[in-house]
């Protein structure tokens, strides 16, 4: 079948007939007066040679095969090999080229693993990559592999098309690497072919990569012709751990490091097994909590949950006589063992501290009721075996000294009512010389003294116009920070008792909100961290005085130690463990209603390995004449040329 890009042009054919037009006009115009001489001579040439009125004949009609064929080649004919395997009837005809690229796509995420030796879906999967591609052998196409590697490439930083020898090392080894959405996929290929004609997509068919255009429209992505071949089958059953952070990212604190998780299960009989938290050099078991995987068709979760202890993070040294007193490295794994092995281990990494020091503006020889309660949400296993390492230093008049190792600064007027403007000063300096101070408002307009000149230099604003007994509108968390992430994690109801009486904000712009809250449409701060020279204040705007909610609320002692953790990331060469994604481990395959589906709305075809010889027989090929008939259009202007200047010497 032809088609043409430019179809319009073609009725530019009517003016095929203007060369005729002009040789009529001129021979109008011409007179002739018949010498006989002339004609004597005439009828001599023409015994010679060939007729001159056929020579000027076919000189016109090269003229109007030219035009004909400039024509035919800028409405760009085209032919489709429909219904045909390969590109067709004119495949071996010189300057002509496919000018349909088709898209081949491997899918190379580790689930793709799934399964023992031979029968697993990867060696399936190799055996369908050479018959499809011995299939469209007369093709011109574009190989690309499928997996984290795209959404790099959707970026701008990593190309991954493939060549012929990075498919057979690609097939070397079980993949490894995570996948990403189909959505992901077609837009990275946008950037990187330029052709985008027809795809092909080898995968196991899990749902999971084909969410988005299940659940939402894509109608901003031009989706081509795609058939799918899918190699994954029923019955499945795999087991896989992830990490959800309760809290920000570990940074040793014995005491105060959770690592919390989900071991998730999808299988078709119940099944027992366990969790298992163990140092990756040593093997020490650390945690162990037996499990029964229910039947479900659908994957299901059980929840584990394991506080490292100092003496899980104390070093220990190996048998090459090497300590581990940097790094604790731990290892989850789940048993039994089942096809996708790479998922049932996570390892990860946190960095240890030897110690911590707190420093408390108050007076140890007259301390207020408030101080053991502070003392012990800063370290809740005092006087234990496995207490954390954390040592405290008080601060208070005529020894109001930061020098020395002072990791974190504790500050509120409750506990210090002696401040005054030399200890206001002190604290200055020490912050902006590279230290970390976290300052409790008392969440009361102060009065007139150096407590309240002390909160104008840092930058705080209140707003005594607004009433004290107004509950908050609407809480906002930021959480772009890693310190902001974390407390974006509890419910906004439980920090609502740390509302303060006196309501104020944050109003220098080297300062941000954590939590805020809104009061009769003025946005008010909670939470702000403030940035002056080297070191950074965290300013909390409420009381932890007994009579307020602040003190005994479960969220204070864990903000007290994720503003520590944060202190301890800044102060070290800090790089957040990036735990690997568990989507892909979700092996639910699309339903024959979802196929159906993605057929109606995106034209998106399914095959399997014993249905894709008859889909790939309905893969058209296609070829274009451009070339050819511009090329044909050279050879008749340089022959039209030759004839008219041989005519003309006559």
């Amino acid at each position: 079948m032809i088609t043409f890009a430019n179809p319009l042009l073609l009725w530019f054919f009517p003016a095929l007939i203007i060369p005729w037009i002009f040789r009529r006009r001129q021979k109008e115009r011409i007179r002739r007066i018949d010498f006989a001489l002339i004609r004597f001579l005439r009828e001599s040439e023409e015994k010679e040679l060939m007729n001159p009125h056929l020579q000027e004949l076919l000189l016109l009609i090269l003229r109007t095969l030219l035009l004909a064929c400039l024509i035919l080649g800028l409405s760009g004919p085209k032919w489709l090999s429909d219904g045909r395997q390969g590109p067709g009837l004119f495949s071996s005809i010189p300057f002509t080229h496919a000018f349909e690229t088709k898209i081949l796509v491997l899918d190379a995420s580790y689930s793709m693993g799934y399964g023992i030796e031979d029968q697993s879906w990867w060696n399936q999967s190799r055996q369908i990559w050479e018959r499809l591609n011995a299939a469209l052998g007369g093709f011109s196409t574009e190989q690309f592999r499928w997996d984290e590697t795209t959404l790099s490439q959707k970026k701008g930083r990593i190309p991954f098309s493939l060549g012929s020898t990075d498919v057979d090392e690609l097939f070397r080894t079980a993949p490894t690497a995570a996948g990403t959405a189909v959505t992901d996929l077609l837009e990275a290929i946008q950037q990187q072919s330029q052709g985008n004609d027809g795809m092909v997509i080898l995968t196991d068919g899990q749902r999971y990569p084909w969410q988005n255009l299940l659940e939402d429209a894509a109608d901003h992505l031009s989706i081509p012709s795609i058939l799918v071949i899918t190699v994954g089958s029923e019955p499945i059953f795999n087991t896989w751990c992830a990490i959800d952070l309760i809290s920000s990212w570990p940074w040793g604190i014995s005491g105060w490091e959770t690592i919390a998780g989900h071991v998730h299960s999808i299988r078709a009989s119940e099944e027992t097994g366990a969790i298992s938290i163990f140092r990756s050099e040593t093997g020490q078991s650390l945690y162990h909590l037996p499990v029964s995987f229910p039947a479900s068709n659908r994957p299901a979760s059980l929840p584990y949950l394991y506080t490292a202890l100092y003496s899980d993070m104390i070093s220990q040294t190996n048998e090459n006589g090497s300590s581990t007193a940097n790094t604790l490295d731990l290892s989850i794994r789940i048993q039994p063992d089942d096809p996708l092995p790479i998922d049932n281990t996570l390892q990860f990494q946190i960095p240890r501290i030897d110690h911590f020091t707190v420093g408390l503006a108050c007076e140890p020889d007259n301390p207020p009721l408030e101080l053991p309660i502070l003392i012990s949400a800063m370290n809740p296993l005092a006087d234990e075996p496995n207490s954390p390492p954390i040592r405290f230093r008080y601060l208070f008049p005529r020894q109001m000294d930061y020098a020395g190792e002072l990791d974190l600064a504790v500050i509120t007027n409750r506990l210090a009512p002696w401040w005054s403007a030399a200890e206001s000063f002190a604290t200055l300096e020490y912050v902006k010389n590279g230290g970390n101070a976290v300052v409790f408002s008392d969440g009361i307009l102060p009065n007139e003294d150096a407590w309240k000149q002390f909160l104008n230099e840092i930058g705080w604003e209140w707003f005594p116009h607004l009433d004290s007994g107004q509950k908050p509108e609407r809480m906002t968390i930021i959480g772009s920070h890693i310190l902001g992430q974390a407390f974006s994690i509890w419910d906004d109801e439980m920090w609502k008792s740390w509302i303060p009486s006196s309501h104020g904000k944050l109003s220098v712009p080297n300062g941000s909100s954590f939590v805020s809250y809104k009061l009769r449409e003025q946005t008010c701060d909670l939470i702000s961290e403030i940035r002056l020279g080297k070191g950074r204040i965290w300013l909390v705007n409420t009381s932890i005085g007994m009579e307020a909610n602040t003190l005994l609320s479960p969220l204070f002692p864990v903000f007290l130690w994720e503003i520590a953790k944060d202190v301890a990331r800044s102060r070290s060469n800090y790089s957040a463990p990036r735990f690997p994604n568990r989507n892909e481990s979700d092996l639910t395959l699309l339903t024959e209603e979802d196929k159906k589906a993605l057929t109606e709305h995106y034209g998106i075809r399914f095959a399997t390995a014993e249905t894709m010889d008859w889909e790939l027989a309905n893969v058209s090929g296609s070829l274009d004449f451009r070339m050819l008939l511009l090329f044909f259009c050279l050879l008749l202007a340089l022959t039209e040329s030759w004839l008219s200047n041989h005519l003309a010497s006559r």
